[in-house]
């Protein structure tokens, strides 16, 4: 096999030419680096990808057309096959839509990589948007022995895979690629490149982080064309909340106890501390599971289904057993009586025939249908078809009650007004053609006013309230108006005060600051009593302490780090100077 470069008009043979089992394909083109002997990783990009920084990327490589066309489909026919059995994208495409699914599939290919993080919402989620190498380290050394250098497993990049699942170690994470450092380099795992694991895992956390792991692999495998429908997911949720006895009444979630005893379990599995989900913070958390559980569902980050997954259900297959089962929420429809069209047409015609041809009693044409008379005087309102009646409540009594329900009375309210059952309004409802549309409408009507009327109220005596607040305050009028009167609502929510969230105290900016600034300034001193030689760089400063590096945006409210940072910088300038 040879690498054909249409750039440069030249065919060289592949120095490699197969896939090691499990492998990434970033993996892939670093060992294709050290083997051509390039001394550039720009000039291995070109090779392969036509730009010097095109498929840099270990997470979401892109411009694959061009390598498949390059190596001739050596190592996959299609863009779409590396990208399904060699990248980490599979683990994120069961969440999206089937046609933003196929959009990212096409970034990748066509080398336009750089909106497929924002697309699939990674930077909102709290969790950060880069994904860092890691490496078993007994892997790393059977690989050694086998293939004769260790290289990067595509199971280990799994967003939530911290333990490795052969081994059921930590997993180790690579102190380059990340945090700008290298990050257009081909790189291969090596033992001295890697942060120091600073957690010792008791029995509880390795089960529960081994389970996670399981849960992330078995998502990356689901078949390309499977699509986890977050209504059912939300379904699925109900039912187990149910099932532990979390739910106020039939359908309201008791947040509030949810959110205490999700806290509890994740902090015991020390989730928080491994980067797995973000810091624990009640408020922010019970936002969160609001929005994975009563919200309109969106696309969101799968590791923040995953730990609630784990909580409520145990394993993955226990929670994809009773996905399968759910059903998405109906929306609610009024239960009518017979139509004309639920009665066959030659029963139909017969009971035409019998009653109004012939004029046969009730009795004797359900005797002739072979059916029961209540069923007969049902399929005869149905049919628009006036039955004579021989009524044991006199007739002015029987006009006051029609009179009544068409005007949306409650059944029980008119039993006991008339002084009849309520089994007698119910077969009057039933037997009276047009009674019982009749009286639906009117009920939602007067139910529609009665709600609206309140909503409005309520907005009046309380003008500078939020949306949040007068759902507080009028908690039925607001479920009735948002099921069945939505457009209304909608119009009125719009004129309401919106909410704003005061975040200056979400974070504690003075209390980050000092915990940064020692770090760095623990560092720098280790640094210098290891004999580092000197210039110290900030480089090394954010190589060596990953949190740095996502805080430089926020320096203009970290004094002390970004003065010591500063100090780092033109000491650094002025040994190199000298």
């Amino acid at each position: 096999m040879r690498l054909s470069n249409g750039n440069l008009g030249h065919n060289w043979p592949l120095p490699i030419t197969q896939w090691f089992d499990d492998e990434l394909f970033y993996s892939l083109c670093c060992r294709f680096h050290y083997i051509a002997g390039n001394r550039l990783s720009g000039h291995t990009a070109k090779q392969l990808f036509g730009h010097a920084r095109h498929g840099t990327q270990h997470d979401f490589p892109s411009n694959l057309d061009t390598f498949v066309q390059r190596t001739s489909g050596v190592f996959g026919d299609t863009p779409e096959h590396i990208i399904l059995q060699h990248t980490i994208l599979p683990f994120y495409l069961p969440w999206v839509s089937c046609s933003l699914g196929t959009e990212l599939l096409d970034l990748l290919s066509r080398g336009q990589a750089a909106r497929i993080k924002s697309l699939l919402g990674l930077p909102s989620s709290r969790l950060r948007a880069n994904h860092p190498l890691r490496a078993c380290p007994e892997c790393m050394h059977e690989d050694k022995q086998r293939t004769g250098t260790a290289y990067w497993r595509l199971t280990h990049q799994l967003p939530g895979v911290r333990v490795c699942p052969t081994h059921k170690v930590l997993l180790w994470q690579f102190n380059e690629k990340t945090n700008a450092v290298r990050r257009f380099d081909w790189l291969l795992p090596r033992n001295d490149a890697f942060y120091p694991v600073a957690y010792t895992l008791t029995t509880h956390c390795q089960l529960w982080l081994d389970r996670l792991a399981q849960a992330a692999i078995e998502i990356f495998k689901l078949a390309p064309n499977i699509h986890i429908d977050l209504n059912t997911v939300q379904t699925a949720y109900r039912t187990a909340l149910d099932e532990q006895a979390m739910l106020r009444g039939r359908h309201q979630i008791a947040l509030g106890t949810v959110c205490q005893r999700y806290l509890a379990f994740t902090r015991s599995c020390r989730w928080q501390e491994l980067g797995i989900m973000p810091p624990a913070q009640e408020r922010s958390t019970t936002f969160m599971l609001s929005r994975l559980l009563t919200r309109q569902p969106c696309s969101t980050n799968p590791l923040h289904h995953l730990p609630l997954i784990l909580w409520l259900f145990g394993d993955w297959p226990t929670f994809w057993a009773a996905y399968k089962h759910a059903q998405a929420p109906a929306s609610v429809t009024p239960v009518h009586p017979r139509t004309s069209s639920d009665i066959p047409d030659t029963q139909a015609q017969r009971l035409t025939q019998l009653v109004v041809v012939q004029g046969l009693s009730v009795s004797a044409a359900a005797q002739q249908l072979g059916i029961a008379v209540q069923t007969c005087q049902s399929w005869a309102a149905a049919c628009g078809i006036r039955l004579q009646k021989r009524p044991k409540s006199n007739l002015e009594r029987i006009a006051a009650i029609l009179k009544d329900l068409r005007q949306g009375m409650e059944q029980k309210a008119t039993a006991h007004k008339h002084g009849v059952s309520s089994s007698t309004i119910s077969r009057l409802l039933l037997t009276e053609p047009g009674l019982h549309i009749r009286w639906e409408k009117a009920r939602r009507a007067l139910a529609q006013k009665r709600a609206q009327s309140r909503w409005l109220r309520a907005m009046t005596k309380h003008p500078n309230a939020t949306a949040k607040q007068l759902r507080e305050i009028e908690p039925a009028s607001y479920a009735w108006l948002y099921r069945n009167d939505r457009a209304w609502l909608q119009s009125k929510l719009r004129k309401l005060a919106k909410h704003s969230v005061d975040r200056s105290t979400s974070v504690d900016w003075a209390k980050r600051d000092e915990k940064l600034h020692g770090q760095v300034q623990q560092l720098y001193q280790q640094l210098q009593r290891d004999g580092e030689l000197f210039p110290i760089t900030v480089q090394q400063i954010y190589k060596s302490t990953p949190n740095i590096k996502p805080a430089l945006s926020s320096l203009n409210r970290l004094p002390q780090t970004r003065e010591l940072l500063t100090q780092i910088r033109k000491r650094s300038y002025r040994t190199s100077k000298c």
